[in-house]
């Protein structure tokens, strides 16, 4: 019977990690599972321009367009961020390399 709870468990954290990645796009997705050190930056678009002063005082703020937001982040800051319910996608910022 312990063993069934136990994967029971296991099951219901597996449910709730998958849900919180649906929020990252492929490239961001693929970053958070490998991990990464320092600080990269993501654009993080929010449910409502509400949302803004949360984020702003969590998180290291590049720039703000509306609902989309540039921030710095370290991968622990990533991940606290999946679980905001003001965060509905995550992809990372390009930066432009000419040629």
């Amino acid at each position: 019977m312990t063993c069934v709870r136990h994967l029971f468990v296991v099951i219901l954290l597996l449910f709730a990690c998958a849900s919180m990645t649906k929020k990252l796009d492929p490239k961001a997705k693929d970053l958070y599972t490998k991990g990464y050190y320092g600080e990269k930056d993501f654009k993080v678009l929010l449910q409502d321009a509400d949302c803004q002063d949360e984020i702003k005082r969590l998180y290291k703020v590049k720039a703000v367009q509306g609902k989309v937001m540039v921030l710095t982040l370290t991968h622990s800051q990533l991940e606290s961020l999946l679980g905001n319910d003001c965060v509905v996608y995550i992809s990372p910022a390009q930066k432009l390399e000419f040629k």
